[in-house]
């Protein structure tokens, strides 16, 4: 039994909707399909081959010079993120040089898979229903401006930090699905701070359910926080940002209502008058009253639901929303802008779109209507600025014409994407010393 008396125990189907039976030839075929509109979106990453910033710059040249134990728990930006590292020594080792991006680009994209298949092998019955699956997962992979977190392992902490928060929302499961999500929470704890924030929520939920389900997934990523923070975490003054409401109510306006509801291309121009007005004088009113009746409208839905577990999913969008805001490598001013570090809204506008979704696929009354209405909207706009791409994360340059220059000229600088990034390697051949070989 929760202890939240006005909210209902569980998502439940209404009773007028039947859940339909999905079998798993077809939940495999969403999941392909996913995958393939992944790639599809970043064609020229398949094409060219990338490595992306300090995925090849700093954890790929890792892996090329440092010992493989010392690479794989390298520390980077504060935090140990085990799937870039892993990613890299990967990489390194398994394969020749030229296709050493594909390896990082396969793993990137098999982690991005793992928020999909949690919602495919989920028993609760809103999901049970093929139109609400399958928006589900267009809701999870459309959110504008997000083509930054897609096809690298750098960025897969975002992607299990949403597998996280569906964890704590989702009914416990048994078995080796049960065990499959006990990893994600551990994996994702040792890879970034996104799962690591949602631990007091895994706490909380397992103390008012009574649940010993809920009881082992918080056990097991508090496990992966305190290995994280013990062995791992250090503070790096670039992620302590003066947060002022203002501004924070500003953000959340860019981010997660006009970007949503507007979509890349037409709330690029809102967005950079809304970032020069911040730049120069105080953050206008409008911006900071969008959110405040954004965050009204979604909880008196919440109540006049009554289902306690969409609360503990819009909690945990809530959580990772402030958390990222406050610890980007990016002030709170640029990230007001469409371009100014996207993926830090990636998860909280992933979340609430699920939070909309719950509130109309469990009820047949005027909320439900509404609902649905947004829903609509937001996948409409979503893909729409699907197929609009910035230059600099959708080409670059190719990974076998810059090995060609390095090995003819090994002090050459290999460029990688985006523009501007390059990474050093020492000359071919110089292996790490035998005795550390994996």
């Amino acid at each position: 039994m929760t202890a939240l008396p006005i909210f209902k125990d569980g998502i439940g189907a209404s009773p007028k909707a039947q859940p339909d039976r999905i079998g798993r030839g077809e939940r495999l075929a969403y999941l392909a399909a996913f995958a393939v509109l992944i790639c599809v979106r970043l064609p020229d990453v398949l094409l060219e081959g990338r490595f992306w910033a300090e995925e090849g710059r700093d954890f790929f040249h890792k892996a090329w010079t440092l010992p493989w134990s010392q690479a794989l728990f390298a520390p980077h930006e504060g935090y140990l993120n085990i799937i870039a590292n892993g990613g890299a020594l990967l990489a390194r080792y398994l394969v020749p040089l030229e296709f050493a991006p594909y390896v990082t680009t396969a793993i990137g994209l098999l982690f991005q898979l793992c928020p999909a298949l949690v919602l495919l092998t989920a028993r609760d019955d809103w999901l049970q229903r093929r139109v609400v699956l399958v928006l589900a997962l267009l809701l999870i992979l459309l959110p504008p401006s997000s083509e930054e977190v897609w096809l690298q392992t750098l960025h897969s902490q975002f992607h299990l930090a949403l597998c996280a928060a569906l964890i704590l929302t989702l009914k416990s499961e048994t078995g080796w699905n049960e065990i499959f999500r006990r990893g994600l929470l551990l994996i994702g704890a040792l890879s970034g701070p996104g799962a690591a924030v949602l631990l007091p929520l895994f706490v909380l939920r397992a103390i008012l359910d009574r649940s010993s389900p809920r009881a082992m997934e918080a056990l097991v990523l508090g496990i992966g926080v305190a290995l994280q923070f013990v062995l791992f975490y250090t503070a790096i003054p670039q992620r302590n940002h003066p947060m002022t409401l203002p501004l924070l109510l500003s953000v959340i306006t860019a981010h997660h209502i006009v970007l949503p509801l507007m979509g890349t291309e037409a709330a690029k121009s809102i967005l950079s008058d809304l970032y020069r007005t911040v730049m120069s004088g105080p953050v206008p009113l409008w911006s900071q009253i969008a959110a405040v009746c954004a965050f009204v409208l979604m909880v008196t839905g919440l109540v006049l639901r009554r289902q306690a577990d969409f609360v503990w999913l819009f909690l945990a969008g809530c959580t990772v929303m402030v958390v990222s805001c406050s610890g980007a490598l990016v002030d709170l001013v640029t990230q007001i802008a469409v371009d100014g570090a996207p993926r830090y809204g990636y998860v909280p506008q992933a979340i609430f779109n699920l939070v909309v979704l719950g509130l109309a696929a469990t009820g047949h009354d005027v909320l439900a209507k509404l609902a649905w209405g947004l829903v609509a909207w937001i996948v409409v706009t979503g893909a729409q600025s699907y197929f609009f791409t910035w230059d600099i994360i959708s080409h670059g340059p190719d990974w076998r014409s810059e090995l060609a220059i390095w090995r003819t000229d090994p002090s050459h600088k290999l460029k990688i994407w985006p523009g501007g990034w390059e990474m050093a390697l020492p000359r071919e051949g110089a292996d790490p010393p035998p005795q550390s070989r994996p």
